[in-house]
């Protein structure tokens, strides 16, 4: 099963790892040379880091970025390892390769950081959580293959909020799983399909202030909210690239714009 999963690599995979390093390039900061309309915001270009390899500060599908304080840590996807550099782009350090064991990864899907920088990381296919300290020590991990409580067939992205507890997407199972910070399993939400608090192609997740939870509903092509523990609040978008409308590439660019903010 696990070789199967390994050869979906979706859309939304591919599209978060073009995305990672365009929203580590612009900063959402007003142009002193053009005014944005009402409502909108200006992008000015800052700087770029990163080429093709498995070298320090290269990168083979970097999959997810988030950034802590002045530091930025990376999801190396194929290189199964985490990344970190300052906000200038100038390589720290990394941890990680590929396997089973305790720090060890086997695709490195996705990360988020909590409020003390402890860094949560999406190991895909070995279908579990890992949890480390700012300077990469092992902390401890969570989840299995399968359909219960606490366990994964396709986890994807991660998303933490003020009070440190974890939510975790699941592709396969069109859910999120909420978790504590030492991974114990507090409630769970979603199923496929289309309507109110139903997802299709789970994507990206993040909590904003207050620990609402945003989720980009990538084939459904909008954007749903719901309270911490599960309760579907509000909704939008729709297919199409007028205002208000979003495609597939508008979910992800919105949902990364939010943690940004």
């Amino acid at each position: 099963m696990v070789s199967c999963m390994k050869q979906k690599l979706s859309l939304g995979a591919v599209v978060i790892s073009l995305l990672s390093l365009f929203l580590i390039i612009f900063s959402i900061i007003p142009l002193s040379t053009a005014q944005p309309e009402q409502g909108q915001s200006a992008f000015s270009f800052v700087t770029q880091w990163g080429s093709e390899g498995s070298g320090p500060g290269q990168f083979m599908g970097q999959n997810d970025v988030d950034p802590f304080k002045n530091l930025v840590y990376v999801a190396d996807y194929e290189n199964h390892r985490i990344q970190v550099f300052d906000s200038n782009g100038t390589f720290v350090t990394s941890w990680g390769s590929e396997g089973t064991g305790d720090g060890q990864i086997d695709k490195a899907s996705a990360l988020t950081v909590d409020p003390n920088g402890n860094i949560y990381l999406v190991d895909q296919f070995n279908f579990r959580v890992q949890k480390f300290d700012h300077n990469g020590n092992f902390v401890t991990k969570w989840g299995t293959e399968g359909q219960g409580d606490g366990q994964f067939l396709h986890p994807h992205v991660a998303a933490v909020d003020s009070k440190g507890n974890v939510y975790v997407t699941d592709r396969d199972r069109a859910n999120v799983q909420k978790f504590t910070n030492d991974g114990q399993f507090i409630t769970k939400w979603g199923s496929e399909g289309e309507a109110d608090g139903q997802v299709s192609a789970v994507e990206s997740i993040v909590a904003d202030s207050d620990d609402n939870i945003y989720l980009a509903d990538f084939g459904n092509n909008r954007i749903q909210k719901f309270t911490n523990d599960g309760q579907f609040m509000t909704k939008w978008g729709t297919e199409g690239i007028g205002e208000g409308n979003l495609w597939a590439l508008q979910v992800l660019l919105l949902i990364q714009t939010i943690i940004s903010m």
